[in-house]
């Protein structure tokens, strides 16, 4: 991670020829994941792209949507006075 910018490196071996190659990070997790090869992360990277998360915060909006959700009818969804043909 150099100025908000990802990079990989993809680790290649074909016999006992081993090359490094530059990356885009998506193209080098979707050829590892189709190869069933490991995937690195260094943990400065995982430190310096991650988000703090505010787990009071997230239960209690889980809860908010829960309560949102459970008193949701279908004719919330009518619109009333109007056809779907007009």
């Amino acid at each position: 991670l150099k100025d908000n910018t990802f990079f990989a490196t993809m680790t290649v071996k074909q016999g006992e020829i081993t090359k490094e190659l530059d990356s885009r990070p998506s193209d080098a997790i979707s050829i590892a994941l189709r190869m069933g090869a490991p995937i690195w992360v260094m943990e400065e990277v995982v430190a310096d792209a991650s988000i703090p998360v505010d787990r009071e915060a997230d239960e209690a909006e889980k809860e908010a949507f829960r309560d949102f959700v459970s008193n949701i009818s279908p004719s919330d969804f009518a619109q009333q006075g109007r056809s779907f043909n007009q």
